[in-house]
């Protein structure tokens, strides 16, 4: 279930991994940022590679082609933008690999082409210089990622308070739409705010809130508040008398 600030969290990381591969090939590659953006770096890929993907090696059109990243650049993988991880795609191999790892994807391929293409790209990679996805920074990735997601939550929270109330007008109009939605969610949202960390009373699990809804039979439907577990990362729904509100999780 992505939020917005989820969203936010892995823009940070995308923005991080990519700035570093950047800079680690400035230091020890000599190439300047710009080279590994846009047409510069397609047309370094296409030459190097032959015109041909990397992963199935059929002819690419010049029109066509995508730039993929080996190691996926996410947090799950910590994977670089830099030139050792980078290759020339077709549009079938780069939809197919999307954030597989390369021996996952390669799993579809004969058992001879797959170790000789797996040997080819490592080989590029280390002698590029980039077979450097470590426990270490994948780790530091993660909590990139968490920090960011708990500022965006701390921060929304606070801007809230800075947001002008609604006028007359605005208030009469809320009071027409409520009449043709099953729910005014207002009150409750003041309670248990989207971003908000929340424990059920009954089985004490801990979550953070992203949405709400209506659960029952129509016209006895009663309102539920849905928070992602941290416990197991899975969705749950409870009515808001059950839950009480924490700063943070594990608090």
């Amino acid at each position: 279930m992505t939020t917005n600030k989820q969203t936010a969290s892995n823009a940070a990381v995308r923005a991080l991994l990519t700035l570093l591969g950047e800079k680690r090939d400035l230091a020890v590659l000599g190439l300047a940022p710009g080279e590994l953006r846009n047409k510069k770096i397609k047309a370094r890929l296409r030459e190097e590679f032959q015109g041909k993907c990397a992963y199935c090696e059929k002819k690419i059109s010049e029109e066509a082609g995508h730039i993929d990243h080996v190691v996926p650049i996410n947090r799950e993988s910590a994977g670089l933008h830099m030139l050792g991880n980078l290759v020339l795609s077709c549009e079938t191999c780069n939809s197919k690999k999307h954030k597989s790892s390369l021996e996952d994807f390669l799993k579809t391929k004969s058992a001879f082409d797959a170790e000789r293409i797996k040997a080819k790209l490592n080989k590029r990679a280390k002698d590029l210089g980039a077979t450097l996805n470590s426990a270490e920074l994948k780790e530091f990735v993660n909590d990139l990622y968490t920090e960011i997601s708990n500022l965006v939550s701390t921060r929304a929270e606070k801007a809230l308070t800075l947001l002008p109330r609604p006028t007359k007008t605005t208030e009469a109009i809320a009071k027409n739409i409520q009449k043709k939605v099953d729910f005014d969610f207002s009150e409750i949202s003041m309670r248990f705010p989207i971003g908000s960390w929340v424990v059920a009373e009954l089985d004490g699990k801990v979550g953070e809130v992203v949405d709400y809804s209506l659960q029952g039979d129509k016209g006895k439907r009663k309102p539920y508040v849905t928070f992602v577990s941290v416990q197991d990362g899975k969705p749950y729904r409870r009515s808001p008398n059950q839950l009480r509100k924490l700063k943070r999780p594990g608090f």
